[in-house]
């Protein structure tokens, strides 16, 4: 299946103002100690809730990343077990796997924050504008930028950013 985004572009340097970086606040659920309990959830997981209906034959196998409750990252394999988590992590939108086994996440907060294979956030990202979000889709570059698809509030648009890894709009 080919999934086609109609993305509408729109003038990079009406924009520049306000796509600049600026120092990101971490937000309260990046704090172990305000954590709320669905990590706790995963331990007890059972694989008869992910998989309704498995066709071995019709499957080329492998692993799935998927979101627990809409915001905990998982791996889980063909038959619904959990392989690997991010039990600490809370995303929405959309979570990516990178080559290096990093994850990249967009955060409830609307940051768009990197984690470790083990959970440590490496790197994370803000738009300055409060009324611009990212959004849908973003994706980690050969060059290590990412390409970040966000949406302007002020008027209801989207555009395409590409931030290097010291947070600067290139």
């Amino acid at each position: 299946m080919i999934v086609v985004t109609l993305v509408a572009i729109i003038p990079v340097r009406k924009y520049v103002r306000s796509l600049r970086c600026r120092q990101p606040v971490l937000s309260v659920i990046d704090d172990p100690a305000q954590l709320d309990d669905l990590h706790q959830e995963l331990l007890e997981l059972d694989p008869e809730r992910w998989v309704r209906r498995h066709l071995p034959e019709r499957s080329s196998g492998g692993y799935n990343l998927v979101f627990y409750r809409r915001r905990v990252p998982l791996i889980i394999d063909m038959n619904g077990r959990v392989v690997h988590s991010w039990p600490e992590v809370r995303a929405t939108g959309r979570v990516r796997l990178n080559r290096d086994g990093s994850l990249v996440v967009i955060g409830v907060d609307n940051l768009i924050k990197e984690y470790s294979w083990d959970g440590e956030l490496t790197w994370y990202f803000q738009l300055a504008d409060k009324h611009n979000s990212p959004h849908h889709d973003l994706i980690r570059m050969r060059s290590g930028n990412y390409l970040i698809l966000a949406h302007d509030g002020h008027g209801h648009s989207d555009y395409l950013l590409e931030v290097d890894r010291e947070g600067e709009v290139v």
